[in-house]
């Protein structure tokens, strides 16, 4: 016998005392009827509890009351929203009732346009009213208040000699929720004249304050002013280079300086400066507040307002 196939009586033993491992048998319990009746009541039960309580819950939140503040904040909202659909519809009266026509087979068809936006086509006792053709030239809202609309209105009237007109033209209406009608007949009134009649005097700008800089120094303030409003007018790459934040205006011609007022403080200076532009041959004057730092050995406009007040010589 080879060495392979000897085996001493020790490995022999221990062969012959090793069991057999038990197989695992899997055993199908069986549970009775009256057991599964009972869980398929207990589900049932339960699945009817949880209906219930949801539609409950649902209910109970429908009937919720909701909160007073809320309420009164989304009024406000809508109060001071601009309602643009009632400027259409009272835009589109103004267009129809200024558009009357030469031709008076299409009269009728004008008048009962007009007619469609009363809520009620107004009644007349006098003799019927003389229609001239009419051309709407433009109109303009001044005031809705009260259920009242007023606007600035222009037209021509006349076949062979058209006169133009400007009428303040006010509007009666009534409705809301984007359904709006003429509540009666419209009224004419003269344009009024909305220019305060009396000001406070103190006010009043008068550029007649004379600063105290020396002639050397209002020398180089002025020659540093010409130039900005050159590159102001001209280049925006130049203007980047003395200003911070300022758009150029090209096209418009910088004309000259004609007034300016100079405030030395101890790291600014303030610059009150009227100049003249030009822009297609017309000159018009503005006037300028500039806030200016000196840097580098030059100077550099951090602030620029388009006003000078009154009190700027004080």
């Amino acid at each position: 016998m080879s060495k392979k196939t000897k085996k001493t009586v020790s490995d022999q033993k221990q062969s012959f005392l090793k069991r057999p491992k038990k197989k695992a048998i899997n055993e199908v319990k069986l549970i009775s009827q009256k057991r599964m009746d009972r869980y398929f009541w207990f589900g049932f039960i339960g699945l009817l509890v949880v209906c219930g309580l949801t539609v409950f819950l649902a209910f109970t939140r429908e009937l919720r009351p909701v909160k007073t503040e809320q309420a009164v904040e989304q009024i406000k909202m809508d109060k001071n929203e601009v309602d643009y659909r009632l400027q259409e519809f009272l835009g589109s009266y103004i267009t129809a009732y200024f558009s009357a026509p030469e031709n008076s087979q299409e009269r009728s068809t004008w008048e009962e346009n007009v007619n469609s936006f009363y809520n009620f086509v107004p009644s007349i006792k006098g003799d019927t009213p003389v229609v001239l053709p009419m051309t709407l030239i433009s109109y303009r809202v001044i005031e809705v208040k009260d259920k009242m609309a007023s606007y600035r209105v222009t037209y021509e009237v006349g076949i062979e000699k058209k006169q133009r007109v400007t009428v303040l033209f006010t509007i009666p209406y009534g409705g809301e929720d984007s359904s709006y009608y003429v509540a009666g007949l419209p009224h004419f009134q003269p344009i009024i004249d909305y220019r305060a009649k009396e000001v406070d005097k103190g006010d009043e700008l008068l550029l007649s304050g004379s600063d105290r800089l020396s002639e050397e120094e209002r020398a180089e303030l002025e020659a540093f002013i010409e130039l900005f409003f050159t590159n102001y007018t001209t280049s925006q790459d130049n203007l980047d280079v003395i200003s911070e934040g300022l758009k150029s205006i090209n096209g418009v011609g910088f004309k000259s300086v004609d007034y300016s007022y100079y405030k030395i403080g101890d790291k600014t200076i303030t610059a009150y400066v009227q100049a003249t532009f030009d822009i297609l041959g017309v000159t018009h004057p503005e006037n300028f507040t500039f806030t200016i730092e000196k840097r580098n050995k030059g100077y550099f406009v951090t602030e620029l307002d388009y006003t000078i007040p009154a009190d700027y010589a004080k």
